[in-house]
């Protein structure tokens, strides 16, 4: 969480529309939207922006007031961000929307980037399963998602550089879905709140629901491509998926909703830290016991099993 808030207040400096961003050393404050007193027309384009999928490829923090709202907005996909500028266009003229934008810093190209993380170079495990190099393409392991720009690169490539691209294109793989993970689970705990205000109108409160089973289920996809990708990597744990979980009953009132929420975008954050570390470690004498504690699998699993168990409260509380 530090890292997206990080990276926006550094945006919020160089804005030339002077946004003054107050920030918080504690991280979950940081990210915490008044929606209570926020006009209804801006609470509903916020929820319209989840809806759309737009958090996915937009780096955002929403800031609001009974007058308005600000947004700082880290730019990685130009059309998902005329997207979002075209639905805050119409409220533009009746409230007021500071909307601070800019894109990631171009990353200088070094040789370095025609090799593939060393962590997984000397990962024989993963070697060994990505294998067979005569037929790169109809790979046994069936882990990567190939492009047409994928096949056409490793076709036309050396048999030595064909495992070093493969590592590549695995590594960019496992970072994307890593990212689309994270984000899903960010903002699952402000959107239930949402969903169990009884300020709130039904319509929100619907609608919220309806984003956080959406969330919830894009969370769950990505945690599952993690999984399978993953697992030719790591070595087995001794765990099971079962033995670091426990569910705990805490019914399906509205504060335990949130309170599964919570939970469940603190232990996506661990994770998504632990899978960047396992990709790339800052520290390359750390072996790979200590990138597996705690395992990396084992969190997967547990996560899963977390993402049921809010889906199924969330349809009881819904039900009420």
């Amino acid at each position: 969480m530090m890292r997206r808030f990080s990276a926006l207040l550094f945006l919020s400096l160089i804005c030339s529309i002077g946004l003054k961003a107050e920030v918080s050393g504690d991280t979950d404050a940081s990210r915490e939207i008044s929606l209570r007193d926020a006009p209804q027309e801006l609470i509903e384009a916020w929820l319209r922006f989840h809806e759309m999928d737009l958090c996915q490829d937009l780096d955002t923090v929403f800031e609001f007031d009974e007058s308005g709202m600000k947004v700082w907005c880290l730019i990685e996909d130009k059309k998902k961000y005329q997207k979002f500028q075209q639905l805050l266009e119409p409220l533009m003229d009746s409230y007021r929307i500071e909307l601070c934008a800019t894109v990631p810093p171009i990353k200088m190209k070094s040789d370095e980037t025609n090799d593939p993380p060393p962590n997984l170079w000397e990962n024989e495990k993963l070697r060994s399963y990505l294998g067979d190099l005569s037929s790169p393409v109809r790979l046994r392991s069936g882990i990567i998602d190939f492009t047409p720009a994928d096949i056409e690169q490793i076709t036309n490539i050396f048999d030595s550089d064909i495992l070093k691209r493969l590592l590549i294109i695995y590594a960019d793989q496992v970072l994307k879905w890593n990212k689309y993970m994270d984000r899903y689970a960010m903002d699952l705990p402000v959107l239930a709140r949402l969903a169990t205000d009884p300020g709130a109108t039904d319509n929100l409160r619907y609608r919220a629901i309806a984003a956080c089973t959406a969330h919830s289920k894009g969370l769950d996809k990505f945690l599952k491509k993690l999984e399978s990708n993953l697992s030719p990597a790591i070595p087995k744990s001794k765990k099971t998926k079962y033995d670091s979980y426990k569910s705990e009953k805490t019914g399906n009132t509205g504060k335990a909703l949130v309170e599964k929420a919570e939970q469940i975008s603190a232990a996506a954050q661990d994770l998504y830290q632990s899978i960047e570390n396992f990709i790339h470690p800052k520290n390359f004498t750390v072996d790979l016991e200590e990138l597996r504690s705690p395992n990396i699998l084992v969190t997967i699993y547990t996560l899963e099993t977390m993402c049921e168990e809010f889906q199924t409260k969330l349809k009881k509380y819904h039900s009420k």
